[in-house]
């Protein structure tokens, strides 16, 4: 974000301010989009930003031989013939929906229209074609690597610490006074070296984790909270008993004291996910509409399932890594006590769950929009896991709000899509997250948040 410029980026509200396009034009039926580029954007060696740059970057990231994470790869998805490309079906590039129409003229082609597809595009970044196809994968060495942001890297030790220096020649929108950024890396979110070197004055800003979550309290005036586009949820291997009945999954959503476990348990660290899967930083969320807390109707519902006291119930099996062990422990004493169920949880490396966490009967897993879209959430974000969760309106909702333009009609096709997720309980959502800073005094952070901060508009007053 502080080395790159993208298309536009998001205001503080999530609206679209331009950036590399300076503006753009939307066909009728919603298929068809042209972006109009500043010709003032260079590369930090001179060479002048166009269209076909971003043109280049988006082709690498479909081309299958590069293997881009899948994540982002699948965000492409929407224009014409990109997943045939993906996926081998067709060989040539000039064949996906985007092309330079002139040195400052980029037109993107939607195989339908996707309402969303702006608030995407805040998530995809140009790189200089020239650059990588002369040092290849080698590109983003420190000495190679060609930039178009407000910041161009100065040094990086990897794991250790990042500079970044100011670059002159960037005409972008920018607020701030920052000459230079230095960031320490931490390869453990359980590392308390963040808050020492606060402490000692040698960072400016340091991001609390778990283990110093309390400092909060010892540095109260310069503690700030954030939410974040994101939510914890617990998943069901679907399509076989005991979680393809609906009775057991209601049961298991309503034996979780959600607001006992944000403001108790994890200490207001997060909070409360009693709507939809839609956290309250993305529009659509739907406060309340999340299955209550009712042991006594969760023991009837389970013995409705033919499993009276939990009788027959195979364990459950919950995969997860270091952080957020008190959550998983309360889940675990939950659903013990109220249903009498057993829960073994395996804690292990990050790779191996995400690997495995679909091979278990159940799952606990969290997600992070890519774009402050419901479209994030409850389509590209737990599509997957919702593969043997078949539900005809769901999936019909999702379908009219993809292709509706209205905004405010596409926000009440995605809420009503959230309220039969929770009511199916084909996922529970668990608790929103929060990021939580300790700041300087002297350091002034834009209304629009540290999620999409980039630097730039960073404000360091005398001290």
């Amino acid at each position: 974000m502080a080395i790159l410029e993208k298309l536009f980026d998001p205001g503080a509200d999530r609206e679209i301010i331009p950036d590399v396009a300076q503006r753009w034009e939307i066909s009728e039926d919603g298929r068809k989009y042209v972006f109009h580029l500043r010709d003032d954007v260079t590369w930090s060696d001179g060479m002048q930003v166009t269209a076909k740059d971003f043109v280049y970057s988006w082709i690498r990231s479909l081309n299958p031989d590069i293997e881009a994470p899948r994540g982002k790869v699948r965000l492409l998805f929407d224009i014409k013939n990109a997943r045939a490309y993906n996926n081998g079906d067709i060989a040539e590039s000039d064949q996906v929906g985007v092309r330079a129409i002139d040195k400052l003229t980029l037109e993107v082609e939607l195989e339908r229209s996707a309402s969303y597809f702006l608030h995407m595009l805040f998530t995809l970044y140009p790189v200089p074609g020239h650059v990588v196809e002369a040092y290849g994968d080698a590109w983003t060495d420190p000495e190679h690597i060609v930039t178009n942001g407000a910041f161009k890297i100065e040094s990086y030790v990897p794991g250790e610490s990042m500079s970044l220096v100011r670059d002159p020649t960037c005409h972008g929108r920018s607020s701030g006074n920052l000459e230079g950024v230095e960031i320490k890396l931490s390869n453990s979110v359980h590392s308390p070296e963040m808050l020492e070197l606060y402490e000692m004055d040698r960072v400016d800003i340091a991001r609390l984790s778990e283990a110093t979550y309390h400092a909060r309290y010892t540095h109260a005036e310069e503690y700030i909270s954030e939410p974040l586009q994101s939510a914890y949820y617990v998943g069901f291997d679907m399509s076989r008993p005991p979680f393809d009945d609906p009775r057991v999954r209601r049961a298991f959503a309503m034996t979780v004291d959600k607001e006992r476990l944000a403001y108790e348990v994890l200490d207001g660290a997060m909070s409360p996910a009693t709507g939809g899967f839609v956290p309250p930083t993305i529009p659509g969320h739907s406060p309340g509409i999340g299955l209550p807390y009712d042991p006594a109707r969760a023991r009837q519902l389970m013995a409705q399932a033919g499993y009276p006291d939990g009788q027959g119930f195979p364990t459950l099996e919950l995969i997860w890594h270091l952080s957020l062990s008190d959550l998983l422990k309360h889940l675990k004493s939950h659903w013990n006590g109220n249903l009498n169920v057993k829960v073994a949880i395996e804690i292990t490396e990050w790779e191996d769950v995400i690997r495995t966490y679909r091979r278990r009967n159940a799952y606990f897993m969290g997600y992070l929009a890519d774009y402050p879209d419901p479209d994030s959430l409850l389509r590209a974000g737990i599509g997957p896991d919702l593969a043997h969760w078949k539900n005809d309106q769901y999936d019909q909702l999702l379908t009219e709000a993809q292709r509706t333009l209205d905004q405010s009609e596409r926000i009440r096709l995605y809420q009503q899509a959230d309220k039969i997720l929770v009511e199916e309980a084909a996922i529970i959502p668990i608790v929103y997250s929060q990021a939580h800073y300790l700041i300087k005094p002297w350091v002034k952070i834009p209304k629009r948040g540290f999620e999409t901060l980039d630097n730039k508009d960073i404000i360091i007053e005398p001290h």
